[in-house]
């Protein structure tokens, strides 16, 4: 082999195509033209997907609908007239291109019936540029010399946290809720409804370790926090005391034992712990 060629620097890599940014001018007319159409339902629609004027590439798309969001969180009425107005008001709206380009949102859409589908196109298209200025960002990073490499991946570990934190789902019906909770308090009488540790006393206080709670166990260093939480896992795995033959999965994630450990602590819960070692 040549020893030359091996040692050679590969030529750093360059894009040769431009691309431009993921977007979909189609569906943000759409979102637009249907919002001029029904204001008040798909503005609610809108904020119910967490759409703002950053959700939107093209400027003008961007500017009409910071118009539009004003105007429903005033509570005032929302269509292409107040739209026209609250333009013209902030000096905005020969920027924008003048009122055509109101009338041509609306002509360009007949009616409303897809107007969650559009806000889906623009809220994704939203997404993936996100991903992207966070990657460019990490890139940047990357060539700091100041910062180090575990600075980096921290930074931007949280930036593309940040990006995750801001989604969330569709809104719940408060009607359904309601219903859901009369089920609930309806059952709660008829026994323990959380799923059981085992520990009696504890289960009557905790009234089970039910979904969306955090249980949180502290107490001093070596006062068998780790024990206790592995008797619960041993419980609740295997189905004993704890109200479920079949038992339940459970995962377990420790910062300072290694899973070798926490299997040996378990063990020593059935065996001579004296002999085992």
């Amino acid at each position: 082999m040549d020893i030359k060629s091996k040692n050679t620097v590969p030529k750093p890599y360059t894009s040769t195509v431009d691309r431009v940014s993921p977007h979909s001018a189609e569906a943000e007319i759409g979102v637009l033209g249907a919002t001029l159409l029904d204001g008040g339902t798909v503005m609610g629609l809108c904020i119910e997907r967490q759409l703002s004027e950053e959700s939107f590439y093209i400027p003008v798309h961007r500017m009409v609908f910071e118009v539009m969001l004003e105007l429903y969180n005033a509570s005032r009425p929302l269509d292409i007239l107040t739209v026209l107005d609250r333009l013209k008001a902030k000096g905005d709206l020969e920027q924008i291109g003048g009122p055509t380009v109101l009338h041509r949102i609306v002509d360009a859409t007949p009616t409303t019936a897809h107007a969650e589908y559009y806000m889906d196109i623009v809220r994704d298209n939203h997404l993936r540029r996100q991903v992207i200025e966070a990657a460019r960002a990490a890139e940047r990073l990357s060539h700091d010399p100041v910062l180090t490499g575990q600075e980096i991946l921290g930074q931007t570990e949280q930036s593309f946290f940040d990006i995750t934190a801001n989604q969330h789902g569709k809104g719940q019906d408060w009607n359904q809720l309601l219903i859901e909770m009369g089920g609930v308090l309806d059952n709660e009488h008829k026994g323990m409804q959380g799923l059981q540790t085992g520990f009696r006393d504890l289960d009557q206080q905790l009234e089970g370790l039910k979904p969306c709670n955090m249980v949180v166990l502290a107490a001093r260093p070596s006062m068998g926090k780790t024990s206790l939480a592995m008797n619960i896992v041993e419980n609740i795995a295997l189905g004993h005391r704890a109200g479920d033959a079949d038992g339940r999965p459970v995962g377990v994630f420790s910062l300072e034992m290694s899973a070798m450990d926490l299997v040996k602590r378990m063990v020593c819960c059935h065996a001579d712990s004296h002999k085992m070692r």
